[in-house]
């Protein structure tokens, strides 16, 4: 065997398999980083739906029913609830469905940041 025949034979045994697994790992890391993107562009879209729904209900309903007698618990919560349903009316199936992959629970995400917006628009 001369040297020609030991160096392709140690690249074949050490370099193909070396790319090979760069090869693999790079492509895990570009499918993370996608994930990562479109999760963070997932919320993002979830935020900002949250924030215009609270906005749109205070405007149409509460506005009108806050400082009366008709502004009570049961209100508040009908408040919430069509909050709630504006939201997930408007994100579509795929939105929520990265969310429900990221979060132990998307609907209670929803309701949690719903009150914040409540409590930031005060």
């Amino acid at each position: 065997m001369d040297w020609t025949e030991i160096i392709i034979t140690f690249l074949g045994a050490v370099i193909a398999p070396s790319i090979i697994l760069v090869t693999k790992e790079a492509i895990a890391w570009f499918k993370q980083k996608n994930d990562n993107s479109y999760l963070e562009s997932a919320l993002s879209i979830a935020e900002d739906t949250i924030e215009a729904s609270v906005l749109e209900v205070s405007q149409i309903f509460v506005d009108g029913i806050k400082g009366t007698d008709g502004w009570n618990k049961e209100t508040m919560a009908q408040a919430a609830t069509q909050a709630k349903e504006k939201v997930l009316s408007l994100l579509g199936d795929a939105v929520m469905e990265t969310l429900n992959s990221a979060l132990p629970s998307a609907e209670d995400w929803i309701t949690t940041q719903i009150e914040a917006a409540v409590k930031r628009n005060k």
